[in-house]
């Protein structure tokens, strides 16, 4: 369920008995290091496939390769704020190269479309200041569609594995 800000209000899914090795697994993930590892090749496998769209789709070289230099410096990452953080920077650049990028509208109907719905824009809405409350149609479309990739993630996190 999502609330109409396209929060995740609610996951649901089979009940099924809880898997207590993996819960444990879970719970000890941080203080093991492993939340660590994990974060970092997630993000890295996130920074490669951002690298890629940037530079073989938008044909954005420079871009894709600051997200490269992004990218180097996970390994050196020693905590989950300075993953994040690398996240934040590589995506920074990735979203501005899709500024430009013109969205099309059938022609009958673009005298009806606002001229600020004509391109992607910036990820950031001049309404939150953040990616929430998209004021154009691609960013609202990529906020539903990330929202329902959290509510398939947090679900496939709570079923046991088969």
């Amino acid at each position: 369920m999502l609330e109409c800000n396209g929060k995740v209000l609610a996951v649901t899914g089979p009940v099924r008995p809880s898997d207590a090795k993996l819960r444990r697994a879970q719970a000890l993930a941080y203080s093991s290091g492993v939340a660590l590892r994990i974060a970092r090749e997630l993000i890295s496998q996130k920074l490669t496939a951002q690298e890629r769209v940037a530079r073989h789709k938008l044909l954005y070289s420079t871009t894709a390769d600051a997200i490269a230099r992004f990218k180097a410096d996970l390994p050196a990452a020693d905590s989950i704020a300075s993953i994040r953080l690398i996240e934040a920077q590589g995506a920074s650049n990735y979203w501005s190269a899709w500024r430009t990028l013109p969205i099309n509208f059938p022609k009958k109907d673009v005298h009806r479309v606002p001229e600020h719905w004509r391109g992607f824009g910036a990820r950031i809405s001049p309404v939150s200041g953040s990616a929430r409350l998209a004021a154009n149609p691609p960013n609202a479309i990529l906020n539903y569609l990330y929202a329902l990739l959290e509510s398939e993630a947090r679900r496939a996190g709570c079923l046991p594995r088969t």
